[in-house]
């Protein structure tokens, strides 16, 4: 079962230059790698400068120390399957993220530098994410079984997920660190669009400037749609949304910022299993192996040397 998994905070880390080219306070070792106070304190300043998107962009300094340390034991495991990844793959990644940005990848690059991110570290965080990805398919994922009863009761107890209209119309916009102007900080800019929709701005006009989104090039609106092709996240925002109100901004998975507005829709109804049965198995899936692999890593820790030092 090959699929895309939407894993912990610590798989969302910005790109920082890991530290350790001077003597350093070691605030944790894990085996035979030290993770560094100036380590911790340029992740930490990063997520905060609000630049990128996060899982918990609220997160302490303590809690962020253990999101490395579980990164470190992770990538320990990974390196045991001896999983290669290869240039080509590491250039199709890029590639697929660039155009799914609507850029080509030198467009790509350029963004990077002028958010002052070098490259070369964008590259290294690719690989490692197929790596991981790998190794979620290899060892996780066999752990979960899913059975048509399993996925029969996630229905009932989250019907709310799957409610639908038969059609909808809402604006979208979708915002990522590749569409902030220069000079921008990637929250406040989001904050400002957010504020300028919220007192009447043209959501058309900013939608074909800055959105992402699949309807971008429509001013964001989406036009009336079939509810039954929506994915059930997207479908659940829409249905608690109220008609004609503006969402807060929405993080996406690290990977930018939703906002929406409802034009119209019907009355709600729950859609029959049948009708949603894959949208079902993927979100239950996706939730079991995220449990999997927080079980995973609590159980290999004591595999490993871990030493928090007192501060």
């Amino acid at each position: 079962m090959m699929k895309k998994i939407l894993l912990s905070l610590f798989f969302l880390f910005p790109l920082f230059a890991h530290a350790g080219q001077m003597v350093d306070k070691i605030v944790a070792t894990v085996d035979n790698k030290v993770i560094t106070q100036s380590e911790v304190d340029e992740a930490y300043a990063f997520i905060k400068s609000g630049r990128i998107p996060v899982k918990n962009p609220n997160i302490t300094k303590t809690q962020l120390i253990e999101e490395l340390i579980n990164r470190a034991i992770l990538n320990a495991e990974i390196e045991k399957q001896n999983i290669t990844v290869t240039s080509a793959e590491i250039d199709n990644l890029i590639s697929s993220k660039a155009r799914e940005q609507g850029m080509t990848v030198d467009q790509l690059k350029k963004k990077f530098d002028e958010a002052g991110i070098k490259f070369e570290l964008y590259r290294e965080r690719a690989e490692e994410d197929i790596k991981r990805q790998q190794f979620m398919q290899k060892v996780i994922m066999p752990k979960v079984k899913v059975s048509d009863y399993d996925l029969e009761q996630y229905y009932k107890a989250h019907s709310s997920y799957f409610m639908g209209y038969g059609q909808i119309r809402f604006l979208e916009m979708f915002l990522t660190p590749m569409t902030v102007p220069a000079g921008k900080v990637f929250n406040t800019f989001v904050q400002e669009t957010a504020l300028s929709l919220q007192k009447g701005a043209s959501w058309s006009e900013l939608a074909k400037k800055y959105s992402q989104g699949a309807f971008a090039s429509k001013g964001g609106d989406s036009g009336l749609v079939d509810t039954a092709t929506l994915k059930p996240g997207l479908l659940q925002i829409l249905t608690r949304l109220p008609q004609g109100k503006i969402s807060d901004p929405i993080p996406m998975s690290g990977n930018g910022v939703f906002i929406f507005k409802v034009l119209e829709k019907g009355k709600p109804t729950i859609l029959p299993f049948l009708q949603v049965k894959e949208a079902v198995r993927d979100m239950y899936f996706n939730g079991r192996v995220e449990i999997e692999l927080q079980k995973y890593l609590a159980q290999t820790k004591s595999y490993h040397f871990v030493n928090i030092k007192a501060p």
